[in-house]
């Protein structure tokens, strides 16, 4: 226990003294120690298991069958084999005797030309699959950017559950040095009061930040999963500064050309073209076929024979089928219809991207702004509490307005503790968003080199 109230002052003015110097020293300089390499690792390995990406990885896997299979089905021969054995009777005045019936019979068929449809019906399928490769590639990126989020939503609440309480503990500790000083008969009970509704605002902080520390925990279990325990939480993802656009109209430019969800349109409409081209091909065009059969008989039709009868050939077919109402025609503008439908989508959905790079850009901007000003309170804050402490010591502060001056540092701190993640999800939103979001898009560096402390 102090023996004096300027012991008090005196003790805590070198405490947090030391403390203001080591903030400011920390967000001055922007010493980085040494940083691991374990949340990429983890990344890694969440990117390969998660079952998201496997069914996006499982649909791309059936786009690409689904090429070889039109191919090959086109351009590769297809056999039809039979073969029948039985007894047949067959009634005529010469014979009706049952006879051991035989028939088999081997046909090639090798398709020579079909004016394109073919062609086209495998670029629709290649179409297709670059629409799953994009699908895949955006499903990656929204997760690695829940899995960062969660990862820096986590970070940030512990250290504001750090921040509530050291608050709580410092006003509990001003509550009882007021008590001892009213039991000294050198206080006043006014003050005893006034840091107990500081200490009950102070335990409230405290269990709202424990409440978000927990919603934090239970995201990053629902991201991370199995690998939830191999985190290492002394680690944070920055983007990297080359990677992110400069300008507005640089980060839209770029999400026209990266951005997954342009991507996904734009193959749809392609593929939805070409099929197009198949389907008038397939409604108005003829095709050729090359076609090789031996077919072999006995006993068939009533004809008693002791041996097999064959009969090969090899010749060239010509198929022209059309529906004499019109079907082709609708068929057609069916498909022309689809097309036209997903152009307007295509448009619709680069107004949404170019919105959500602009809500990603004024995000980022507005939280690279706050961070500055924020940074400038903590160190106005600091300086204003080291000047409290010195006039405390000639008797010109009470210990509350002392305190009070503490909490306003504590609360800027923890400002600017939730504005640096702020800033950093925004940029990594971003990056998302212009569709640059993945391993080698961020960096490590460590809790202490990015986020300030007391």
């Amino acid at each position: 226990m102090f023996d004096s109230v300027s012991e008090v002052a005196q003790s805590r003015a070198r405490t947090v003294g030391g403390r203001v110097f080591a903030l400011v020293a920390t967000m001055a300089l922007g010493i980085a120690p040494a940083v691991a390499q374990d949340l990429k690792a983890v990344m890694t390995d969440v990117l390969k298991t998660h079952p998201r990406l496997a069914a996006a990885r499982n649909d791309v896997g059936s786009a690409e069958a689904k090429v070889n299979d039109t191919w090959r089905r086109a351009w590769t021969p297809n056999f039809d084999l039979n073969a029948e054995r039985g007894v047949q009777r067959y009634e005529s005045l010469a014979n009706d005797s049952a006879l051991d019936y035989q028939r088999y019979g081997i046909r090639a068929t090798q398709q020579l030309y079909d004016f394109g449809k073919t062609g086209h019906q495998v670029a629709e399928t290649q179409a297709v699959l670059n629409q799953s490769k994009a699908l895949a590639s955006g499903a990656e990126s929204g997760l690695l950017l829940e899995a960062l989020s969660a990862h820096w939503s986590y970070v940030r609440a512990d250290k504001l559950l750090g921040i509530a309480r050291q608050s709580e503990e410092s006003v509990r500790r001003q509550a009882k040095i007021e008590s001892s000083m009213v039991e000294l008969g050198k206080g006043y009970e006014s003050n005893v009061l006034q840091a107990k509704v500081q200490l009950t605002s102070a335990e409230s902080r405290t269990l709202r930040a424990e409440g978000a520390l927990d919603i934090a925990q239970a995201r990053v279990k629902a991201v991370f999963a199995d690998a939830t325990g191999k985190l290492d939480y002394k680690v944070l993802s920055v983007a990297k500064a080359d990677m992110l656009p400069k300008s507005l109209d640089e980060a839209i430019a770029i999400a026209l050309q990266n951005n997954q969800q342009i991507q996904v349109g734009t193959h749809r409409s392609q593929a939805i073209q070409e099929r197009i081209s198949s389907t008038d091909a397939k409604e108005f065009l003829p095709r050729f076929n090359l076609i090789a059969e031996k077919n072999g008989r006995k006993n068939t039709d009533g004809m008693s024979n002791e041996r097999m009868f064959g009969d090969d050939k090899v010749y060239v077919q010509f198929l022209y089928n059309f529906n004499a109402g019109g079907a082709g025609q609708s068929a057609v503008e069916a498909v022309k219809r689809d097309f036209a439908a997903s152009v307007s989508r295509e448009v619709e959905t680069k107004q949404l991207v170019e919105e959500q790079v602009s809500i990603a850009w004024r995000n980022y901007q507005v939280a690279v702004d706050n961070r500055k000003t924020l940074a400038n309170l903590v160190r106005i804050a600091a300086k204003f509490y080291e000047m409290a402490v010195a006039e405390r010591q000639m008797g010109r502060r009470s210990l509350l307005e002392l305190l009070s001056a503490e909490l306003s540092l504590i609360s800027a701190l923890g400002d600017l503790t939730s504005t640096e993640a702020d800033a950093a999800i925004a940029s990594l939103t971003l990056l998302q968003s212009v569709g640059r979001l993945d391993l080698n898009s961020f960096e490590l560096k460590s809790v202490d080199a990015v986020l300030p402390k007391l």
